[in-house]
């Protein structure tokens, strides 16, 4: 092996088997992911020498990738852009964003390998190359302006990198600035005519969270590297040092370099911390939704959902059900039972409702309402089924055949089911349809003896009655 590797980035089959192949022919070390995403999971975590992308790949494609890199203060990885057709505009991108090289399909292989080993048999040059095209832009704040003039002399002083430097000489000129456009460092003097550096980062931090800030100040005092320490900065200059162009140009590296380091070793430790759990985090929020007993969604998954849903039924005058189900006499069979007994009827019931109902979750939505009620949204539902749904629901309870010998008549546990159908004729609210669900669902328990599903009475609705 030749202790290099390469990160890959790309969508299509053949391409990716043609030049696996010939990265493994010539002994490199190289990943292969599929979007841009996964690319910088990768890069985080593995910190390739080289970087291979495609520019049209899912996620933003090597432009994103490019620019993630950067925002984190690495501007040393080499990115070789890779592009299914010509295209002058995705061309011009990677040149702005100083790509080692640009390749448009056919490849041709040895071209590219060629690049390849250029790029990572001199990786000082290289690094060089793709720095130098990129400017450096860096805000000094501080209320001197001979400060300003002597640290931009000193940045600028026999360097071949562009450096764009922006001063600032209070707090709220800073803060303009900070919203105006994007930096590379920010170098910080502690003390200004309107306050103090820390009031910058605390009052712009969320602007702050990725950019290294470098504190400056004349006073020798410790205490004051301390406060700025605490409040943001990544590194601390006496002015005097500041001054030197050498020394200030090398912390600067040094904070980006650690900025950068950071970055990486919290994304590591999230992703870490998923493994140990067991679970990404769209399903740690997907979890936080859901009813712990009876593995469906909880109720403020299913008001937020109602909420989007009934906005939308309302705009394109369509209509949608609420089916309100209770256990009936479950009260009666926990005292009977036991609660660990009843926890199991709960979880049996929940299943048989999320049985009965469609898969997909975007027509039928299945939560726990509270206590032993259930509640089911269903879109895309004609008037005339609904009586089949409800039904569907009693039925697929009933089947369980759990013994409740306290639901009299019955003998077994059985459920009453509300029906509340959106009437696009009447303005309503979500409560306001909730409400007649559970009306209805009232009447089934009182009037119909339970066991039953009653629809909502409402002027030009459709009446129902036991089936």
């Amino acid at each position: 092996m030749t202790n290099k590797k390469i990160l890959f980035v790309e969508g299509d089959a053949e391409t990716v088997k043609l030049l696996s192949i010939r990265l493994k022919s010539e002994q490199y070390d190289f990943i292969v992911k599929t979007d841009a995403l996964q690319g910088m999971r990768c890069y985080f975590e593995d910190k390739p020498d080289l970087i291979i992308a495609n520019a049209r790949v899912p996620g933003g494609g090597a432009l994103a990738i490019h620019k993630q890199i950067q925002e984190r203060g690495d501007f040393t990885t080499p990115v070789i852009y890779l592009a299914d057709s010509p295209d002058a505009a995705v061309r011009k991108e990677a040149e702005v964003m100083g790509a080692a090289s640009f390749h448009t399909k056919p490849l041709d292989l040895e071209d590219l390998l060629s690049e390849v080993q250029r790029i990572l048999t001199s990786p000082t040059e290289a690094a060089r190359v793709v720095a130098d095209r990129r400017t450096m832009r860096v805000l000094i704040v501080d209320d001197e302006e001979e400060h300003c003039e002597i640290i931009q002399g000193c940045l600028q002083e026999k360097d071949s990198a562009p450096w764009e430097i922006v001063w600032a000489h209070t707090v709220a000129d800073a803060r303009r600035e900070l919203r105006a456009g994007r930096f590379d460092c920010i170098l910080l003097d502690h003390n200004l005519p309107d306050g103090h550096g820390c009031d910058v980062l605390g009052q712009e931090e969320d602007r702050l969270l990725t950019i290294p800030v470098i504190g400056l100040s004349t006073s020798q005092e410790p205490e004051i590297a301390v406060a700025e320490f605490r409040g943001g900065c990544i590194d601390f200059l006496p002015k005097r040092d500041a001054f030197k162009g050498k020394v200030l140009r090398q912390r600067i590296v040094e904070a980006l370099s650690k900025c950068n380091r950071r970055m990486i070793a919290t994304v590591m430790e999230h992703r870490q911390r998923d493994r140990a759990w067991g679970e990404s985090e769209d399903v740690m929020e997907r979890t936080a939704r859901m009813d712990a007993l009876m593995g469906i969604w909880n109720r403020g998954a299913f008001d937020d959902y109602h909420a989007a849903v009934h906005d939308s039924a309302r705009k394109a005058g369509s209509s949608y059900v609420i089916m309100l189900a209770e256990v009936d006499n479950f009260k009666k069979y926990n005292d009977a039972y036991g609660h660990l007994a009843g926890d199991d009827v709960l979880k049996a019931v929940a299943k048989a409702i999320k049985n009965a109902v469609r898969d997909d979750e975007s027509v039928d939505f299945v939560a726990r309402y509270g206590g032993e009620e259930l509640v089911v949204l269903s879109e895309q539902v004609e008037p005339e089924v609904v009586f089949c749904m409800a039904d569907r629901l009693k039925t697929s309870v009933w089947n369980l055949n759990i013994l409740h010998e306290r639901n009299e008549k019955y003998g077994r546990v059985t459920i009453s089911v509300g029906v509340a159908l959106l009437d696009v004729e009447h303005p309503e609210s979500p409560v306001d349809i909730l409400a007649r669900a559970d009306s209805a669902l009232c009447e089934a328990k009182e009037q119909g003896g339970r066991n039953t599903y009653k629809l909502s009475q409402r002027p030009h609705a459709m009446e129902m009655t036991d089936a």
